[in-house]
């Protein structure tokens, strides 16, 4: 292979004189700078509360992470697919969090913070180790870290899978780009092992091989041009492709798994409920508004729905000319521009799990899913100022100016963004005042209000979502709770029968409408939706407990207390369990 040369930025590369703009001021400058700016910029979410959008899932209303740091709940974490994800890693730190903080959402924040603080000094480390550049790598990661794209991704405790992946993600690209300099099998362990976290925190480093393979090109400069003589530049891709084999196999073991999680777990959208057509459609659009919205970050929003049959042909087609006609520039200029195919491809590639084309979710996009790719855009962007700038012969005094500038308005809006995820009522309130018909928006919305307390305003929240989109699911079964609640089961079972013909799979109706029987003294009827909902959520303790309840009243006293005790094993808290068992227990006297 022969050892790269360090920080090579390739053929005619003119962003070279970009090199050591800053000699006299050591790396840990700006790096210490980096971090204590996010750390700032983002420390008002440390007063911010858990929203209710997944939150629950992943922490409030999760038995096994409420456990904290046990030998049981890393067993549970490496062997379940629960909420439809396998992320172990993921876990365990909702765990450590609990086990220090439990419900006080300021430590669960605080470790969001501080990871993507973290991230953005190490993609300053990333760059500046391998293209030299000093001035452009803190550039590009500033803007990475003051990006109002990225609030999500750091005050969404939920989305902690996101911050805790691409840590990994980058100490592996760090690992790798030091084997490179030094080939020693210890570097090269340890960027398979880093990546195996990541993936483990989240599946969306899958493509990361093919990233490494990038970087490869540039700013490495381990391939030859591809407009030199055609057999060297293939030579050259087969030895780096072959080095990345275990690389490739971590992804492709991830892939595999967290297709089967998620088609199990019922979060993958089928091909008659989205056609490919439609999903098509909807990935070029959106790969076109994820570059506009990095440029123009206004109309962020936590839920941007997809737009099914809605989407304009037109749209549709001018959205693949532009990519077309902007990768076709991107691979003309490769030999002169290197760093124009590593940032392009990177933003393209590193969206391809999360662009729809497989659906997952609801959604067309998510401001989450530019938390890796938006870097490739940054290089773009940087970079191309930083050689336009050195061919028209300027100071580099405007080059830092308008640096520190669009950082300066980023920021801003960051501000302005951060709030809105304060709680649940504010990021659905904002989120409504930014898109159109959002019916799963005030759906959110009205489980906000139902929590805080204001059932009428909730319910007229969920008959909003239902007027937008009658046959949604989620909002029928939250009809269904608000009636529950108010002492009318015959009118909420009608609801979650409507919710369970949209969608036979949905767990939540099949627990409700056994309530809503049980009220309505049928619990022959109740049990038997009891145990469809067990089939779809098997790790809920109030399935166990209400099948328990339930079998004692059918004359079952054995059956109920085996469900009681599995509701007790899930979660050892469950007050309502525990006194039901004793219940159940007493009338069986004592063992013989």
């Amino acid at each position: 292979m022969g050892r790269p040369r360090a920080g090579n930025v390739g053929e005619g590369n003119s962003v070279a004189v970009s090199k050591n703009t800053s000699k006299a001021l050591p790396a840990w400058v700006p790096a210490l700078a980096l971090f204590l700016v996010t750390a700032a910029l983002y420390s008002p979410a440390l007063r911010f509360d858990f929203v209710g959008y997944d939150d629950d899932d992943y922490v409030t209303e999760n038995p096994y992470v409420q456990r904290g740091l046990t030998g049981e709940m890393a067993a549970w974490a490496f062997t379940s697919g629960y909420s439809a994800n396998w992320h172990p890693l993921t876990w365990i730190s909702h765990a450590a969090d609990w086990q220090f903080a439990g419900a006080k959402p300021a430590l669960h924040h605080a470790t969001n913070i501080i990871l993507h603080a973290i991230n953005s000094v190490l993609l300053f480390m990333l760059l500046k180790r391998t293209t030299q550049a000093v001035w452009p790598s803190f550039v590009v990661a500033a803007l990475f870290s003051v990006h109002p794209f990225n609030v999500e991704s750091v005050a969404w405790i939920a989305e902690r899978k996101n911050v805790l992946s691409m840590f990994f993600g980058l100490c592996s690209l760090i690992a790798f780009s030091e084997y490179t300099r030094r080939p020693k099998r210890s570097l090269y362990i340890a960027s398979c092992f880093l990546l195996a976290c990541g993936l483990m925190s989240k599946p969306m480093l899958v493509t990361w091989p093919f990233v490494m393979l990038l970087f490869d090109y540039w700013p490495l400069g381990r391939i030859k041009s591809p407009l030199r003589p055609l057999r060297p530049f293939l030579m050259d891709a087969r030895k780096l492709v072959v080095e990345k084999v275990p690389f490739f196999l971590l992804a492709a073991a991830s892939s595999v798994t967290t297709y089967l999680v998620q088609a199990q777990g019922g979060a993958m959208g089928s091909v008659e409920s989205i056609p490919p057509l439609y999903r098509i459609g909807n990935a070029l659009v959106s790969y076109c508004n994820y570059v506009v919205m990095t440029i123009w970050p206004f109309g962020l929003a936590a839920m941007y729905p997809h737009p099914f049959e809605t989407l304009p042909l037109w749209k549709a087609l001018a959205a693949a000319i532009a990519l077309a006609a902007t990768t076709w520039g991107v691979i003309a200029c490769a030999g002169k521009a290197r760093y124009l195919v590593t940032g392009w491809f990177l933003f393209l590639g590193t969206l391809v799990p999360v662009i729809g084309i497989v659906q997952v979710g609801s959604q067309a996009m998510a401001d989450r899913y530019a938390y890796v790719p938006i870097i490739g855009l940054f290089i773009v962007l940087v970079w191309g100022f930083a050689e336009i700038r050195s061919r028209a012969k300027f100071s580099r005094n405007p080059e830092r100016a308008v640096g520190c500038i669009v950082i300066a308005l980023l920021m801003l809006r960051t501000w302005d963004q951060l709030p809105h995820w304060r709680n649940g009522i504010a990021l659905w309130e904002h989120t409504i005042a930014v898109t159109h018909d959002n019916y799963i928006a005030h759906n959110y919305l009205g489980s906000a209000l139902r929590l805080a307390k204001q059932p009428d305003r909730a319910l007229a929240e969920f008959k909003e979502s239902l007027r937008i989109c009658p046959s949604h699911p989620g909002a029928l079964v939250n009809v269904g709770v608000v009636l529950l609640n108010q002492g009318k089961p015959a009118d909420a079972a009608k609801a979650f029968e409507k919710a369970i013909a949209s969608n036979p799979r949905h767990g939540r109706a099949n627990l409700n409408l056994a309530v809503a029987y049980f009220q309505m003294h049928d619990p022959a009827k109740a049990l038997g939706q009891a145990q469809l909902a067990q089939q779809v959520l098997p790790d809920d303790p109030k399935v166990y407990n209400l099948l328990g309840i339930l079998s004692d009243i059918l004359g079952r006293p054995g059956e109920a207390a085996n469900y009681l005790r599995k509701a007790l094993q899930i979660n050892p808290n469950y007050a309502n369990a525990k006194s039901n068992l004793e219940r159940v227990l007493s009338r069986q006297g004592p063992p013989k």
